[in-house]
């Protein structure tokens, strides 16, 4: 990546799920990326879940989020990733669709 263009075509490839300001074309804009980019930077902690260990404890989060527990409380680090992680979120969502459609249908499991 030797151009800001390259750089930003890499941002766009790294916010392009997730991202729920996009212009209407689809892309996200560069002011877009900067605010996102420094909003994952703030968000930083100095303790922080890598996508592999969140990815290993999902179907223990989304258990205990469907009992009803303080998921805040109980896995702190695996909801803060959540939050700044658009590939981990999407993954969480359709464990949490499929939990919630075999509830829907007990006879399918």
């Amino acid at each position: 990546m030797t151009s800001l263009s390259g750089f930003l075509d890499w941002l766009r490839r790294i916010f392009r799920r997730g991202d729920k300001d996009r212009s209407s074309a689809g892309e996200a804009s560069p002011a877009d990326i900067a605010r996102r980019l420094v909003e994952m930077i703030r968000q930083t902690q100095p303790e922080e879940f890598t996508c592999e260990e969140v990815f290993a404890l999902l179907d223990q989060f989304a258990d205990a989020l469907e009992r009803g527990d303080d998921v805040s409380a109980l896995m702190p680090m695996v909801r803060g990733h959540l939050e700044i992680c658009a590939d981990c979120k999407e993954e969480f969502e359709a464990l949490l669709r499929m939990l919630q459609g075999r509830a829907a249908n007990p006879q399918r499991s």
